[in-house]
């Protein structure tokens, strides 16, 4: 077990730093003081954070790495381009706006998110005093559960796309499609390909009334701000592929279409299959991808791109090439995670092979009860149940719904039980119900519920 012993303890869980440099502020009560931060992402949507810090220069890098860390947090997980801060010490709000800038640290997030997807800047805003700090605000996005008339629910992936034809909640029809979008350099194919497949769900249906449409990356107001399925589309292609489903197939089809995220179209399936509001769903696959339902049942207007929140505050973790940032999901719960941990313990992985194949080679081994490979899914169920802890930090958790390649087979059950284990053992607050898809329940889940997003004024 020494190897498994030297991978948790190089792990510094978000959790657990926070909550010893907040136990910190207790002890030095006349030296700390308030610090609140709000991410607006437009006008109906601002997520507030309140918390404090310590304002003693012996605790200064902690105090940075604290608000640094809280603020890369809440662009990951609510989106938005203005961040209002509200401090007595001046210097951590210009330390916050320097790192967060195009020449700062953070300059990949800042281009990312504000640029890339808002094409916007961002901004941020000094509160002098507390009455200058914003409310919270949220909108809803009212999707999902709808099943009257004759609806297509299409869900597009990285290697299949997948249709179902639903007829009043019925399910008639449901059909996977290999195809292979992420190179693909004609905007008309993939247009092509997505009509197609909407083509044969319509055959099985006397008209179509609505069409659902999952989609990896994020969407707002039916547009795709950005998804990996456009890749290898030139920069002018992928500006007009943003609005591919409200212009050309909205032309073609003339019914109400709407786009949601997959990771709340998982959500959302997981809320009306298990009958649960306040559900986090996690998807570890070749990166992480998330959806949430809060405790109305409705999909909230967020980000919810865990694969690039911090959760390990070691100054070691892991790198995340994209980003250049350390610590993140993606490097924890996804097929990165089981090669990198798998290759720290000298199994028999190997560089030239995809990462989907080194997954089959190590989920091949636990099913053999290889105990080096039992050691890379009991380290990351490890992990899951710290991260769990620290998202519940920004979000009502009462279920995790847990999906994705990872979790296939024996590795995926220690993934489970281990987490379960350490939610009860060390997070005793947390009350979570676990569930979990196997791959046979996810192969056309996605579709059906995406045929349940829009709605039917008319009906």
């Amino acid at each position: 077990m020494k190897s498994l012993d030297n991978l948790l303890r190089n792990f510094y869980s978000a959790y657990d730093f926070e909550k010893r440099y907040l136990n910190l502020c207790t002890q030095f009560p006349s030296e700390t003081s308030p610090f609140l931060i709000a991410l607006e992402k437009d006008s109906k949507n601002i997520y507030c954070y309140e918390t404090k810090i310590i304002n003693n220069d012996f605790y200064e890098k902690l105090t940075l790495t604290y608000i640094e860390r809280l603020t890369k947090c809440l662009l990951w997980m609510r989106g938005g381009n203005t961040f209002f801060i509200y401090t007595n010490d001046k210097r951590k709000f210009d330390f916050l706006k320097k790192t967060y800038s195009r020449k700062g640290e953070r300059a990949w997030d800042v281009f990312f998110i504000v640029e890339q997807i808002y094409h916007k800047t961002l901004h941020f805003v000094y509160c002098e005093h507390i009455e200058d700090f914003p409310k919270s605000k949220k909108s809803i996005l009212n999707i999902g559960g709808n099943i009257i008339g004759q609806r297509i629910g299409l869900d597009l992936g990285g290697s299949d796309k997948k249709v179902a034809a639903v007829n009043n909640g019925k399910v008639l029809f449901t059909k996977s499609i290999i195809w292979k979008p992420l190179h693909q350099t004609d905007l008309n194919w993939h247009i092509k390909e997505i009509n197609d497949a909407l083509n044969i769900a319509a055959s099985h249906l006397s008209k179509v009334e609505a069409i659902g449409v999952s989609i990896p990356g994020i969407c707002e107001n039916n547009e795709i701000k950005i998804s990996s399925l456009f890749q290898g589309l030139s920069k002018d292609d992928q500006i007009k592929s943003r609005t591919l489903f409200k212009k050309d197939v909205k032309k073609k089809w003339q019914v109400p279409i709407e786009l949601a995220n997959d990771g709340d179209v998982s959500a959302l399936f997981g809320a009306l299959k298990y009958k649960e509001k306040n559900l986090l769903a996690l998807a570890m696959g070749t990166s992480t991808a998330c959806g949430y339902i809060n405790g109305e049942g409705s999909i909230e207007n967020t980000f919810n791109e865990f694969a690039f929140v911090p959760i390990d505050y070691n100054e070691e973790a892991p790198n995340d090439p994209w980003s250049n940032d350390k610590g993140c999901g993606s490097q924890y719960f996804s097929q990165q995670a089981v090669y990198r941990i798998a290759k720290k313990l000298v199994l028999p992985v190997l560089e030239e092979l995809s990462l989907a194949e080194n997954l089959i080679i190590v989920q091949n081994l636990a099913e053999e009860n290889h105990p080096k490979a039992i050691k890379v899914f009991h380290t990351i169920g490890f992990y899951l149940a710290h991260a769990v802890a620290h998202y519940s930090q920004f979000y009502k958790i009462e279920s995790l719904l847990l999906l994705g390649r990872v979790l296939k087979g024996a590795g995926g059950k220690i993934i489970i039980e281990t987490a379960k284990e350490y939610v009860k053992s060390l997070f005793p607050h947390l009350s979570i119900r676990f569930y979990f898809l196997s791959e046979e329940e996810i192969l056309h889940s996605q579709a059906i519920a995406a045929s349940s997003i829009p709605i039917l004024l008319s009906k």
